[in-house]
């Protein structure tokens, strides 16, 4: 049993003495002590970490991964973004890993087969990894795809798992006059799947051989809720060389008028009623010139003589003066076809077309040129196509290439009439 031995008169605390497994001298807690063991010291009391918020947290990364795609959207800078700058921070906490990554592959394309096999190889790793979590990851972050069209029939299986992929964007450049008919078909039964169709929202399809009644049909019926369609050839004019600059032509439709229609009308109640079932299409643009079929032919006989090979291209052709009697006539048949079209298609807002007259190498001579024209919405009968000044929109990096060979057109209405303004 416990030992105790009272030591009195000095005040001092009493001495105890204990009896266990060992004996155990100790010293009983004096009064002051006591006291000061009861007030708690606020020094020394943790508080708990703060946390940054998720909506705070998403913005940086938001910003930080802007940034670190910010040198080019080239898919080999993207693969040398994820090494040197995302890769890293996927090791800083579970949170930041699953938004660092979420933005980082928002926007994916790839260029061949070994690159689109290493990329859906990831995303079904990741996919599943956090399946295993109950989180949704990996294919569901996809919003956005660029690639090649000769590589869809390659991953038509993985194409069916980014269910929520609302922006497609597909380059021609491999594809030719010939089978490009069979090509569509076969690329559309791969892409056009219930859980892509119902989702898509915006379609670019760059670099096409021609664009035809076959083409617009397809998109019409595969993707029914578009709001944004960019369809274009122009880009594959191949300004290398004057060889290569004639060869392109002959592999394209760039001016279809006199070549696949008689005129405009002809032109746009093709296109208008092979897209007609898109009921939610706002903003549309045709890249094909809207001149006269041989223009590009006749510019080269007239520049021939220049020693600058740059005069040659279609980009010269707006500073050629022996062009530019045929200025007028294609600035309104742009206003006409775009009037015409807007008759179609009720939800259109705005419309693109190609040009060979680029209003931003000569602003000054090119403000007093056909830029509105109003319509009724129910007859085929045309207003007056008047030249009322307009404000130059700024050009900026990420448009520069198309504001080189493209003009832009507002459409605004009223229960009786269409109002086509030029933009630019």
């Amino acid at each position: 049993m416990p030992l105790r031995l009272d030591v009195p008169g000095d005040g001092t605390p009493p001495t105890r003495l204990y009896r266990r497994k060992s004996l155990k001298l100790t010293r009983a807690p004096s009064a002051q002590a006591e006291t000061e063991a009861k007030e708690p010291d606020f020094l020394l009391t943790s508080l708990p970490t703060p946390k940054v918020p998720m909506e705070v947290l998403e913005q940086i990364i938001f910003f930080y991964a802007e940034d670190a795609l910010a040198l080019d959207d080239l898919l080999d800078c993207r693969r040398s973004a994820f090494r040197n700058f995302i890769k890293s921070c996927t090791l800083v906490s579970k949170d930041f890993r699953f938004l660092v990554l979420r933005r980082f592959f928002e926007q994916i394309s790839f260029e061949n087969t070994k690159h689109s096999k290493a990329l859906f190889g990831y995303l079904a790793e990741v996919d599943l990894g956090y399946k295993m979590l109950g989180w949704t990851g990996g294919y569901f972050w996809v919003r956005s795809l660029s690639t090649a069209s000769f590589l869809i029939r390659f991953n038509t299986r993985n194409l069916k798992n980014l269910t929520h992929l609302s922006n497609l964007a597909i380059d021609f450049a491999h594809s030719g006059l010939i089978l490009q008919s069979v090509a569509l078909t076969e690329m559309f039964n791969s892409i056009a799947q219930p859980n892509i169709a119902w989702g898509l929202t915006s379609l670019t399809l760059t670099r096409l051989p021609r664009i035809d009644v076959h083409l617009l049909t397809l998109i019409s019926t595969s993707f029914p809720v578009l709001v944004k369609l960019h369809i274009s050839s122009i880009e594959a004019l191949d300004d290398c060389c004057p060889s290569c600059y004639e060869n392109s032509q002959m592999r394209m439709v760039h001016s279809p008028v006199d070549d696949l229609y008689p005129d405009i009308a002809s032109l746009t109640d093709a296109i208008g009623s092979s897209l007609a079932p898109l009921k939610n299409l706002t903003d549309l643009f045709i890249g094909v010139f809207l001149s006269r079929s041989n223009l590009l032919d006749l510019h080269i006989t007239h520049a021939k003589s220049n020693i600058d090979m740059d005069q040659l291209f279609v980009a010269a052709i707006a500073l050629c003066p022996l062009c530019e009697i045929h200025r007028k006539p294609t600035k309104e048949a742009e206003l006409t076809a775009s009037l015409c079209l807007a008759r179609h298609l009720d939800s259109l807002k705005r419309i693109g077309w190609g040009t060979c007259f680029d209003r931003s190498l000569e602003i000054e001579r090119s403000r007093k040129e056909p830029n509105t024209i109003e319509g009724s919405r129910q007859t085929n009968r045309m207003g007056k196509i008047s030249d009322e000044v307009i404000i130059d929109r700024p050009s900026t990096t990420a448009d520069a290439g198309l504001d080189r060979l493209s003009t832009l057109l507002s459409i605004a209405r009223t229960d009786e009439t269409i109002r086509i303004r030029r933009l630019y």
